[in-house]
């Protein structure tokens, strides 16, 4: 019997790596932000030789709210001039820190709250202050963790899930999600390293200490991506959107 449990394990990790490697060609990940610079710390660390500062970004959603992005920026790529309450256009990625925090203040399940997102910005330019707010994130991955399907108060579905994307380098970034209603319900019936495309927006779901290389704390908002539109779901975009 326990012979019988042991290869039911093994054949079951087999079966993961097969859908791993399946889900292994290189994703896409595309991100823009149009918002106020609210903050600017030049000289924030070095990658190398390469100097990079960080830029907290503020983008207002529609219900009157507003996001701070943390951004990462070459600090060859800043515009001259800057200052904080300038209005910038941005493009780059979604990056994540693994494994970044020491100190949580608010708790949330380990697996869906280890993952750092900034943006990691690759075009810059200063913009008119009368330019619309855009906080756009496209994404291209596969499943790769999810939460059991919540139901809230006023009765709309909700399912948190990270979406493992790749990078050029072979490394992985682990993209905490969220979605809700139909798009929730799919999301639920779909099984690991399914490929998934999706548009969405960068928004802040927790506060955290963020403890840095060098002893400094800092306290910073923990994002997860919302889920605006599921493109495709799997090798056939019709299969689950029934």
């Amino acid at each position: 019997m326990k012979q019988i449990i042991l290869l039911k394990v093994q054949m079951r990790k087999e079966q993961d790596m097969l859908e791993s490697q399946r889900a292994t060609a290189l994703n896409w990940n595309e991100a823009e932000v149009v918002g106020k610079i609210a903050k600017i710390n030049l000289h924030h660390h070095f990658c190398g030789t390469i100097d990079f500062d960080e830029l907290r970004v503020c983008t207002n959603r529609s219900s009157g709210k507003s996001d701070y992005i943390q951004v990462l920026i070459s600090h060859d790529l800043l515009p001259l001039g800057l200052a904080e309450g300038d209005k910038v256009w941005m493009m780059g990625k979604l990056r994540c820190y693994p494994y970044a925090y020491q100190k949580r203040v608010h708790t949330e399940q380990e697996e869906f709250s280890k993952n750092f997102l900034f943006f990691s910005c690759k075009e810059i330019e200063i913009v008119s202050e009368d330019e619309q707010d855009v906080n756009i994130m496209n994404l291209q991955g596969s499943l790769y963790k999810k939460e059991n399907l919540r139901i809230t108060t006023d009765g709309k579905e909700i399912i948190d899930f990270i979406l493992r994307v790749k990078r050029k380098t072979g490394k992985y970034d682990y993209i905490p999600c969220t979605a809700w209603g139909e798009n929730a319900k799919i999301i639920n019936r779909i099984d690991k390293w399914t490929n998934i495309d999706l548009n969405g927006k960068l928004q802040n779901k927790s506060k955290y200490i963020y403890n840095f290389r060098n002893g400094m704390e800092q306290e910073t908002k923990l994002c997860k991506v919302a889920v605006r539109l599921l493109i495709k779901v799997g090798d056939n975009s019709n299969k689950y959107f029934r």
